[in-house]
């Protein structure tokens, strides 16, 4: 039963929104960043206000699907048949975009025979659509148990306005809380692929991580990326960071290999007054990220004394400056790089196993630039644009179709970074804005010596033909992460072709240490 005396009725109430409650309210929504923060001080006003039993704001999905934002006074049981219930009212929200008042569901002949109305007992009912560049985005829902023509004039236009608020609000703050189905998500061209901006990933391996890295995104846990030198390992944290419930926090980064041990903890932790001679009071990352997020750059080049000491504030919460007493809470989101395979450190004796399995809740490893060639044309032109503005250069660059394909095929020991500096080299000797043989500086012209005789523009035929048949074949043997059957099927061949066609071209086929590193169970 409700608190609510059963004798009230919608004749004796007459609540008004006063100024200063208005002001309170329009502050919150103004102010709140986070959305499941939001939603509740929204709905305990809301409930208070209009003395209602059961509370939710509900919100449509881009498929017109009901999603629950949050609810008071209600159980899980309960909390479905108001979804099944409200659907009825967005559906016709979705065409008047106008606020529903039902004073007595009971007495309604149509409301009454609908099994969740008989289930809740539901008696009066005031939902309010929330309504966004004239779309039904949601609905603030509100219902008595007992008491039929509960809800007063001044109750519809309470929740009316602070529906209007929560439309705006709501919106960009549940752009934070779940990306992939809002404007500000990730877009998925045709083909399925994620486009982000800043981010180029042509490749599956990249759309692979990619994926993985919007997932746990939305979580908290601490993350360690993997990855040679050059590999994008900032990107991908960048990413994180961007697409997380703490995006709009402090986000700090802290190389720990360019810091002398001797003053990592100090820049971690902080100085306290007084610690030594001439000692300013300074405040630490941890202290100055409260609430964001701290990316932890080169973690394997940690002392083990620094190692400890990041293990106990991790463990503990609490920090405390160098030289001082006070402990100092700690609500930090830490993503870590490396280069280094962790793990083997471990082994070995050089990292810390502890601080390892605390920083390791999720992992994102990235594919050296040679296993996923798909991206390199991607990349040089958006380094050569990027080299372009930086130079301040207004004439267009192009690259001639044998200097792409020849930075496809290049080693690139050094990744992106080794990519976006031989770029940097040809724009620099380019004077008709075409990238080609003639703009290579001396270094890499020596390079393209060394690489195969099969790429030299004066091959024979025979030989350009079977470059570009082991160029198709490896590149469909690295989609198919080293499965012979499945490139096969790609390549619309026979299996037992496509083995005689590797043997012919001298392209070995996948070594169970491969197929380990493509994630293939051997």
């Amino acid at each position: 039963m409700s608190p609510r005396n059963s004798t009230l009725t919608a004749e004796k109430k007459t609540r008004h929104l006063s100024a200063r409650q208005f002001n309170e309210i329009a502050a919150l929504v103004a102010t709140m960043d986070d959305p499941e923060g939001l939603t509740e001080r929204i709905l305990h006003f809301v409930k208070d206000q209009l003395q209602a039993d059961r509370v939710a704001l509900f919100t449509l999905g881009s498929d017109l699907s009901i999603e629950l934002d949050g609810a008071l006074g209600a159980d899980a049981e309960e909390i479905e048949d108001m979804a099944e219930f409200s659907r009825g009212i967005l559906e016709s929200a979705l065409e008047n975009r106008e606020l529903t008042r039902i004073a007595d569901a009971q007495a309604d002949p149509a409301l009454a025979r609908r099994l969740s109305v008989k289930r809740l007992n539901i008696r009066s009912v005031l939902a309010a659509p929330l309504v966004r560049q004239r779309r039904t985005v949601g609905l603030l829902y509100a219902d008595t148990l007992d008491v039929p023509g509960t809800f007063a004039e001044g109750d519809q236009e309470l929740l009316q306005g602070l529906a209007h608020l929560l439309a705006s609000a709501l919106e960009q703050a549940r752009h934070i809380r779940d990306l992939s189905v809002r404007a500000a998500s990730p877009r998925k061209p045709a083909a399925g692929r994620l486009q982000l901006p800043g981010v180029i990933a042509d490749s599956r391996k990249m759309q692979k991580v990619l994926r993985m890295a919007l997932k746990v995104a939305r979580t908290d846990k601490s993350i360690i990326i993997s990855g040679e030198p050059g590999t994008g390992k900032e990107v991908v944290a960048d990413l994180v960071q961007q697409y997380s419930r703490r995006a709009r926090m402090p986000y700090l980064k802290l190389n720990c290999a360019a810091i002398p041990d001797a003053n990592l903890e100090a820049e971690l932790f902080g100085i306290a007054a007084g610690a030594y001679t001439g000692a300013v009071a300074r405040e630490g990352m941890f202290e100055l990220a409260k609430g964001g997020t701290l990316f932890l750059d080169e973690l394997s080049e940690l002392s083990p004394a620094s190692q400890s000491k990041l293990l106990r504030v991790l463990e503990e919460r609490f920090a405390r400056r160098v030289g001082g007493k006070r402990l100092i809470a700690v609500d930090v989101r830490i993503i870590a790089a490396t280069n280094v395979d962790l793990a083997l450190a471990v082994a070995s004796g050089r990292f810390r196993k502890d601080l390892y399995d605390r920083l390791n809740q999720f992992a994102l490893q990235i594919a050296p630039l040679r296993d996923r060639r798909e991206d390199i044309p991607s990349l040089a032109l958006n380094f050569l644009d990027l080299e372009r503005r930086r130079e301040g250069l207004t004439t267009p660059f192009t690259f001639v179709p044998e200097i792409m394909d020849w930075l496809v095929d290049s080693p690139l020991s050094g990744n992106a970074r080794e990519l976006a500096n031989m770029i940097g080299k040809m724009v620099a000797l380019d004077t008709d804005g075409q990238l080609d043989w003639d703009d290579l500086p001396p270094d890499l012209k020596a390079a393209r010596a060394l690489q195969s005789p099969k790429f030299d523009r004066d091959s024979s035929f025979d030989n350009m033909m079977a470059t570009a048949e082991a160029t198709i074949l490896k590149r469909a043997l690295d989609n198919a992460e080293g499965r012979i059957r499945k490139a096969a099927r790609d390549l619309n061949m026979p299996e037992a072709t496509l083995r005689r066609r590797l043997k012919m071209l001298s392209l070995h086929l996948p070594t169970k240490v491969q197929m380990r590193r493509y994630g293939v169970q051997t």
